[in-house]
C-alpha cells in the first residue's frame, strides 16, 4: 500500500492510520507552512505490520510548526521506520516529535525513527523530540536526530569548484531532502517540493 498525503491548513490536525496484519505501508508526506500549523498522525500496527514514513517539511516566514508522529507496535513482529527532514527560513518555527511505542503485546519489534533539520537563517528554529515508550522485552528501538545550518566546508568546496554562494547554497539544500523526495512515486508532488523550496532559496537570497 501506498499514500501520499499533502498536509496544510485544510487537511486534518489529527490522522490515525491502522495498518493490517502482514500488510506493508509505504507513507509519504509533504507539509509547506508560511503560519502556523499544527498536525498529528498516528499509526497502529497489527501483527506482522510495517509502516515506511518519510516526509518533509519546509517552512518560511512566520510559520511555527507543530508536528508529531506516533507509531504504536501494537502487534508482533512488526517494522516501523520513520525519517522526516525538515527545511526552516526565515523566522520559521518547528517542534517535532517522534513517538515510538511499543505495548506489552509488541514483542520481536524493529523500530527506526529519524529526524533532521537544516535552517537556512539565523531566526529560524527547530527542535526535535525523538520518544520511546517501551513495555514489551524482546524489540529492537532507536533514533537520531539533528539540527545543523549548512556546512562550511561543504559550502567552500562547491565555491572552490566554480559555483556561486547561491548555487552553492541550493545544491546543497537540494541534496539534504532529495534522499525523500525522489521516491516520492507522484511527480505533481515532486514537483510541488522542488517549486517550494526554489521558492524559500530565492527569498534567502534576496534578503542576504
Amino acid at each position: 500500500m501506498q499514500t501520499i498525503a499533502l498536509l496544510h491548513e485544510q487537511s486534518p490536525v489529527e490522522q490515525m492510520i491502522i495498518v493490517p496484519a502482514q500488510e506493508t505501508l509505504d507513507y509519504f508526506f509533504v507539509l509547506f507552512a508560511d503560519a502556523p500549523i499544527e498536525r498529528r498522525i498516528r499509526f497502529e500496527l497489527a501483527d506482522g505490520a510495517r509502516v515506511n514514513v518519510r516526509g518533509v517539511i519546509m517552512g518560511s516566514a512566520a510559520a511555527d510548526i507543530v508536528f508529531e508522529t506516533d507509531i504504536v507496535h501494537r502487534g508482533r513482529n512488526t517494522e516501523g521506520f520513520t525519517t522526516v527532514k525538515g527545511i526552516l527560513s526565515d523566522r520559521a518555527k518547528a517542534t517535532v516529535t517522534g513517538l515510538i511505542r511499543i505495548p506489552e503485546s509488541g514483542n520481536n519489534t524493529n523500530a527506526f525513527l529519524e529526524q533532521r533539520f537544516l535552517l537556512l537563517s539565523k531566526n529560524a528554529r527547530a527542535k526535535a523530540e525523538p520518544m520511546l515508550e517501551i513495555l514489551a522485552n524482546d524489540v529492537k528501538a532507536s533514533h537520531a536526530a539533528s539540527i545543523s545550518r549548512l556546512n562550511d566546508e561543504q559550502m567552500f568546496y562547491c565555491e572552490s569548484r566554480g559555483l556561486g554562494l547561491h548555487k552553492s547554497r541550493q545544491l546543497l539544500t537540494e541534496a539534504f531532502v532529495n534522499a525523500i523526495i525522489e521516491k516520492i512515486p507522484d511527480e505533481t508532488v515532486v514537483d510541488a517540493c522542488r517549486t517550494y523550496l526554489s521558492t524559500i532559496l530565492s527569498c534567502a537570497r534576496i534578503r542576504e
